[in-house]
């Protein structure tokens, strides 16, 4: 978009314009563009993306999943009080995040089984190669029994919420916490 524009942007602003905007192409689109309007023939440095990406750009929820996921509760906990404000209702996020790990026992269960092309993208519901394969990865990093346990701590969390034994924030904050505990099996397993 920069350079059909004619436009040009600095490498360490592009850098910071991907930590904001991460796999998101089309927000990626729609920041390029207003950063090239507001450049105005000048290469786009890290201050016109501080200026203008940075605030506006929202939490995604997608990427805070897939960290939770990984357990790095260091990242995470960075990032919670954006999740709490942009999530209004708990139970939103952690649907999504019982979506991830569903998809996580399937293709650890499917993989494990040496079932793989049409029939496994059929089974987590997709037809993206990329999708089955980052959810093959990163079931890979679990034992099936702690992907049990991720599914039953989601369940306990979603009944506390929809009972009134915790509100939606005490909740999603232990929730977090306890997801990040159950800590991946080392890459070379």
């Amino acid at each position: 978009t920069v350079g059909d524009a004619g436009g040009a942007i600095d490498s360490a602003a592009v850098r910071l314009l991907a930590e904001n905007v991460g796999g998101n192409l089309w927000m990626m689109d729609a920041e390029l563009s207003k950063l090239t309007l507001h450049a105005a023939g000048r290469p786009i440095n890290v201050a016109d993306v501080q200026m203008l990406v940075s605030a506006v750009k929202p939490e995604n929820r997608f990427a805070l999943v897939d960290l939770i996921i990984s357990g790095n509760y260091a990242a995470v906990r960075l990032r919670v009080q954006r999740i709490l404000e942009e999530v209004p209702e708990a139970a939103k996020f952690i649907g999504s995040l019982v979506s991830q790990v569903r998809r996580l026992i399937i293709a650890k269960d499917l993989h494990t089984r040496n079932i793989s092309g049409d029939a496994l993208k059929s089974a987590l519901g997709t037809q993206s190669d990329f999708a089955v394969n980052k959810a093959v990865e990163q079931s890979a990093r679990f034992s099936m029994p702690q992907l049990v346990r991720m599914h039953r701590l989601l369940l306990e969390h979603d009944l506390a919420v929809k009972t009134g034994t915790l509100t939606d924030k005490i909740a999603l904050e232990m929730l977090i916490v306890d997801l990040c505990s159950v800590r991946a099996v080392p890459r070379s397993v």
